[in-house]
């Protein structure tokens, strides 16, 4: 055990970690490496991907927007002016969400959030139908299907779904609690209520609960890669409380990246993984850093790179999103022409 930590215990206490611009160019670059690697990889494995697409958008349009063999006037026109509604909808969400950006948010945030805004939009708008079915599917009876299983399935699917609003409205609360400060100047000057020790303890742990349910999720789903990373985090949501019991007893970076790897969501993911890293540093060297000058102490947390310099963070998380989105509609899009293949 000591000649395994002994390395990553001079590594931490080294202060190469600790530097600004080693923690700035980890954060946006490690994200991005990934889905740039993905990407590249999504367009050796099939190099006429990009043509196939424009001649299947090519197609849906003009079915969309043109008249079938043997349909009746009435139908097409009806049909083409659903269609075009459809369309000058979602391109005036799409106008609407750029424009607030663009006007509420800074301008180092905003034209990513719009791009990012502009793209999740339409992803949805095209995926309308089947995520609709999806929700038909989850709430109604299916043919054939015993008559108890169904309703337990259906009853099972409406706690998931209200747990879901309960979680998404609470990460709104304190998402808000938590951000505003950073829309204010960027300061970081938050105090959360009612954090004694044992309060701490159980947030982790029920984070820790969290990760352990989406292991045996993944698990049963045959997915024992996804099993072991939340197992992992799970263990880990236990042992920093653990560890902290004897110290400064609070939400560490460790909650926040733990938190960041149970989100659906591979940048998420990664970027998580990388501040629950920095954190489990302080376990082996709780005196971490290093001295750049005498009497000149550096420690610089993979956190700070989210609050002190929060509109690069940004930039390279939502462009490292909308790659993921990219390469995940491209892997979707392969796999369904294996299957028609």
């Amino acid at each position: 055990m000591g000649s395994i930590s002994s390395p990553i215990s001079s590594f931490a206490k080294s202060g190469m970690w600790d530097f600004k611009t080693s923690i700035g160019s980890a954060a946006v670059g490690i994200p991005l490496a990934i889905e740039g690697a993905c990407l590249l990889k999504n367009m050796w494995q099939k190099p006429g991907y990009l043509k196939e697409k424009l001649l299947e958008t090519q197609q849906t349009v003009l079915e969309s927007f043109t008249p079938k063999t043997g349909e009746e006037t009435r139908e097409a026109v009806l049909r083409i002016a659903k269609n075009t509604f459809i369309v000058l909808a979602c391109l005036a969400f799409m106008g609407a969400a750029a424009y607030l950006s663009i006007q509420f948010l800074p301008a180092s945030m905003a034209i990513s959030t719009a791009i990012s805004a502009i793209i999740l939009i339409g992803k949805l708008f095209l995926n309308a139908k089947a995520y609709k079915q999806q929700i038909i599917e989850a709430f109604t009876a299916k043919p054939e299907e015993d008559p108890l299983a169904a309703k337990s399935r259906i009853h099972t699917n409406i706690l998931k779904t209200v747990a879901l609003v309960c979680c998404v409205a609470g990460a709104i609360l304190i998402g808000a609690y938590v951000l505003i400060p950073l829309l204010q100047k960027f300061s970081w000057s938050v105090s959360l209520p009612f954090q004694t020790k044992l309060v701490v303890f159980f947030e982790y742990a029920a984070l820790g609960i969290l990760h352990a349910g989406i292991a045996l999720s993944k698990y049963l789903k045959g997915d024992k890669a996804g099993a072991l990373f939340h197992l992992t985090a799970a263990v880990a949501a236990i042992a920093f409380p653990v560890f902290y019991w004897n110290h400064e007893m609070r939400l560490h970076h460790s909650f926040y990246g733990l938190a960041m790897m149970a989100l659906p969501s591979r940048t998420a993911k990664i970027l998580g993984s990388a501040i629950t890293f920095d954190a489990s540093l302080y376990m082996l060297e709780p005196l971490r850093g290093g001295y750049v000058a005498p009497g000149d102490f550096v420690r610089y947390d993979f956190i700070n790179i989210i609050v002190d310099r929060f509109p690069l963070f940004f930039k390279g998380y939502t462009a490292a999103s909308i790659a993921e989105n990219v390469n995940d509609n491209w892997s979707e899009s392969t796999e369904v022409s294996k299957a028609a293949s």
